[in-house]
């Protein structure tokens, strides 16, 4: 072989049975003094670069989640006031107009409305009435909406109304509803 290889021979020479305690012998070919090295040392540094890499590879997919999470548009509320109440099967329920320029006596009359039924059923347990107001809801929170707003993609009128007796639901005087 060449001048150029350094390293002759690595030999074990420790008969003992822990990794840890093995010791490697290494010649140089141009005289150099034999010393010996633990070779676990070089396997304990190359798992710890592994874990090392891992927790940073690790840390740097939690980091890009993070920041995926919080690129997205967060959630913005308005706050609606309570115009009234109205009375139902179900006891008295807080009446708020939530966009448009409905009063606060159509929204009681298009909640009543929707208790004593008349509407065409639609497939999201909702109904259409002929004049295009389509109304629903259940578990104490009862909802009217007109008509499509195609340009803005969102309904142009909304009313809905909370049970006040229902516990858990309640109607405060003013709620958050999220913005578009």
């Amino acid at each position: 072989m060449g001048d150029w290889f350094d390293v002759v021979a690595a030999v074990w020479v420790s008969g003992a049975r822990r990794p840890s305690a093995k010791r490697c012998e290494v010649s140089h070919r141009h005289g150099g003094a034999a010393e010996t090295e633990p070779p676990v040392r070089y396997a304990r540094l190359t798992m710890r670069r592994e874990r090392l890499l891992l927790l940073v590879a690790s840390l740097v997919a939690a980091l890009a989640i993070a920041a995926v999470a919080a690129a997205k548009t967060p959630v913005r509320y308005r706050s609606v006031a309570r115009c009234g109440h109205t009375s139902s099967p179900y006891g008295t329920l807080g009446l708020y107009v939530a966009e448009g320029r409905a009063t606060c006596a159509k929204a009681a009359f298009l909640i009543h409305r929707e208790f004593k039924g008349g509407g065409i059923s639609m497939p999201t347990d909702e109904a259409r009435y002929p004049d295009g107001w389509i109304c629903g809801g259940q578990m104490g929170y009862y909802l009217c909406f007109w008509p499509w707003n195609a340009p803005h993609d969102r309904f142009s009128e909304r009313v809905y109304a909370q049970a006040c007796t229902i516990p858990g639901v309640g109607c405060p005087a003013r709620v958050r509803e999220p913005t578009s």
